[in-house]
């Protein structure tokens, strides 16, 4: 027995990170305003900056697309480093094409997606998005507002918190380099 506990003892002190769980897997398979899929290896190689929201959000959804757009022309106004999403939490109303429609409203460089509910609540569940429906499903949503980066190889950069101004977004992003064709 005395070797049995001095075996778990040392065992014990074993550093946890050799049974660490992977890295959430930050998937998507959405529709395009035409219909055609888009998973997020569409972006592999380029920065990915993802945002939740609805196309019938009177606050949070245009300020965010707002500052995101501008911020898009002032860190990279040359198109070399970000594509950005804009992800609908809402289904059943926002269809692909006016999820596109209205992410094209704020930027060419924002690409709507939709998709049926369970694809929706994939990327949703994928992204650990809070969404509540406070009035029931034919309500507006309650959402988060975070901004999720992804990098080149498709992992979670970072995540910038709601309510950044144009310039304090522009300012976080510009800290990310031109990704290197081929390296990920």
């Amino acid at each position: 027995m005395p070797g049995r506990r001095a075996l778990l003892a040392g065992l014990a002190g074993w550093p946890a990170a050799c049974i660490a769980a992977p890295p959430p897997a930050f998937r998507f398979a959405l529709q395009d305003g035409a219909g055609k899929v888009v998973t997020q290896a569409r972006f592999r190689g380029r920065y990915l900056l993802v945002v939740f929201g609805y196309t019938k959000c009177t606050d949070r959804c245009p300020t965010t697309l707002t500052h995101l757009a501008r911020a898009l022309e002032m860190a990279d106004p040359r198109n070399r480093i970000f594509d950005a999403v804009f992800i609908t939490v809402d289904p059943r109303h926002d269809r692909p094409k006016a999820a596109a429609h209205y992410a094209s409203l704020f930027s060419p460089r924002i690409e709507g997606l939709g998709g049926s509910k369970r694809q929706v609540n994939e990327a949703i569940a994928a992204f650990h998005v809070y969404v509540a429906w406070p009035n029931g499903p034919n309500g507006q949503p309650t959402h988060g507002g975070l901004i999720y980066l992804l990098s080149p190889s498709g992992q979670l950069a970072t995540v910038l918190p709601d309510g950044l101004s144009a310039d304090a977004l522009a300012s976080a992003l510009r800290r990310y380099p031109v990704p290197k064709p081929g390296r990920e």
